[in-house]
């Protein structure tokens, strides 16, 4: 798999013949992070990101794999979390600006579709299901 980044996962559960859940185990450069917390889409109640991922390997339970991300789904996941809001603020913003003597207003009905967009964005896309995550190898 080229253009892509990967990561180390360990089998938690085998789903059917063909799937597993894997946990995604953090790096050593995972905990200076400033965004390690919203990385790798999964769980959000907990610090731990799951995938279910179909079993390319013969992967067993308790095994660590190797897990790879498409530098393309990457980018587009940063383009929908981080840089599409951003501009949706700024845009909305300014444009209630323009009807809207107060701030107040401004900033609720921003902040207001920022809320929207994210439910959207939840509903639509759901939390990570789309990625194009694969199983590469079993870690020896």
């Amino acid at each position: 798999m080229s253009n892509s980044y990967t990561h180390i996962a360990k089998v938690v559960e085998k789903q059917g013949k063909n799937f597993i859940k894997v946990e995604v185990v953090p790096m050593n450069a995972c905990a200076s992070c400033s965004i390690a917390s919203s990385c790798c889409g999964g769980d959000e109640l907990s610090n731990k990101k799951y995938f279910v991922l179909y079993n390319s390997v013969n992967a067993e339970v308790g095994d660590e794999v190797v897990i790879a991300i498409s530098a393309k789904s990457l980018f587009k996941s940063v383009m929908v979390v981080y840089v599409i809001p951003i501009i949706l603020l700024l845009v909305v913003a300014g444009i209630s600006t323009a009807f809207f003597d107060k701030d107040i207003y401004t900033a609720v009905i921003s902040l207001g579709f920022l809320v929207l967009y994210f439910v959207f964005i939840k509903i639509l896309i759901g939390s990570g299901r789309n990625l194009d995550v694969k199983v590469v190898s079993k870690n020896a």
